[in-house]
């Protein structure tokens, strides 16, 4: 990998599309916690706007003019979420790149303690921050492979405010412009596990930096049993497989070892919505992509994907018994409880978006992503 020079030890990327008020309460946030610590030497942002028709441009431009450390780029056309993530990463002037959703929110006082660990360790090449993986969160420092992340951290890994990456991982893949087989949804995490294979002498680092609080992205995203399905199950399956050339197979072993580990937990997720949330188009939908992609899971997730088709295929009083039934025997009243919740938010989501009023919350858009 040729040394590259670089301006600024982080990027702060972050891509948007018709978020203009949460961006506003992004680039405060971040804008300032850079003033505090005087930081202004060591970090930039980059936005990308993706053709946004709201007042996304002026709120961006009014804080770039009193920034000179804020660089916005606008789309003339929607390229896709994909595509905007990566080329908003791939712009990066600084060492490292982090990346935020403009529904993220650093935690204050979060930066300086970041800065001073890339400086620190300049020998990294991914750090993983677990705070809010509450799971498998470190207690201390600890460092992985590739194969020992990928088993614990695949599909958390690519989560915005929660990797921090070389700059010259995306760069590296992007120049390359052999997109056959990236990912519409989660081309960052096929970019950063290409390079750290391909860079074995850069560490893959875990700590607990608690970057990002509480991210507004459960209120403004309509979930549903297809999105849960595709994109955060099939997707990342698939993807691994079609960057398969570029890594050994114990890499794709072990992503794929991943998904099966946590199989459960997905089949709760997606049946919840299916059964509790989800019209009857959308079921269908679910159902059909499901039996259409079963070769790609082990034995194990393949029953949990059948019973998931059948149970979608049963009348709405069928389904919502069997499933109420299995929650209690198997998560008890509290299961029970944490179901409704869910539900009752995802309705009133729902009720505002059939209101036609004015909203920030969107349903996953599936445009240019893999069948």
């Amino acid at each position: 990998m040729s040394e590259i020079s670089y301006s600024k030890i982080l990027t702060i990327s972050i891509p948007t599309f018709n978020r203009g008020i949460l961006v506003r309460e992004l680039l405060e946030n971040i804008t300032g916690q850079v003033s505090k610590h005087k930081l202004e030497n060591k970090i930039e942002v980059q936005i990308t706007n993706n053709a946004s028709s709201d007042n996304t441009e002026p709120i961006i431009q009014s804080y770039s003019s009193k920034h000179n450390y804020i660089f916005y780029t606008k789309n003339e056309t929607n390229i896709g979420l994909g595509p905007n993530v990566l080329k908003c990463m791939f712009l990066a002037n600084g060492k490292y790149c982090l990346l935020l959703g403009d529904d993220d929110r650093l935690k204050p006082d979060s930066l300086p303690q970041l800065i001073a660990f890339l400086e620190e360790n300049p020998d990294t090449g991914l750090l993983i921050d677990t705070a809010n993986n509450k799971k498998d969160k470190v207690n201390k420092p600890t460092q992985l492979n590739l194969v020992q992340m990928l088993e614990r951290y695949y599909y958390f890994m690519g989560n915005a405010g929660v990797f921090v990456v070389l700059s010259s991982y995306i760069k590296e893949n992007y120049e390359n412009r052999n997109f056959k087989g990236i990912s519409f949804s989660w081309p960052q995490t096929q970019f950063m596990i290409m390079s750290s294979y391909k860079h074995p002498e850069k560490k893959i680092q875990l700590d607990n930096f608690n970057l990002v609080g509480e991210s507004e992205h459960t209120n403004i995203t309509l979930y549903n049993s297809y999105y849960l399905w595709k994109v955060a199950y099939y997707e990342l399956v698939v993807d691994i497989e079609n960057i398969r050339q570029g890594v050994s197979n114990e890499v794709v072993r072990a992503a794929k070892k991943y998904f099966s580990n946590h199989a459960i937990q997905n089949f709760y997720n997606i049946l919840q919505c299916g059964v509790f949330i989800d019209d009857a188009e959308t079921k269908v939908k679910t159902r059909k992509h499901i039996l259409s992609h079963l070769t790609h899971f082990s034995f194990k997730e393949k029953i949990l994907l059948n019973i998931i088709v059948m149970v979608l295929w049963l009348p709405d009083s069928l389904s919502k018994k069997f499933s109420n039934l299995f929650i209690y025997l198997t998560r008890g009243s509290k299961g029970l409880e944490k179901k409704n919740n869910f539900v009752k938010h995802e309705k009133k989501k729902m009720e505002l978006i059939k209101s036609k009023k004015e909203t920030i919350i969107r349903d996953f858009s599936y445009e240019g992503a893999a069948d």
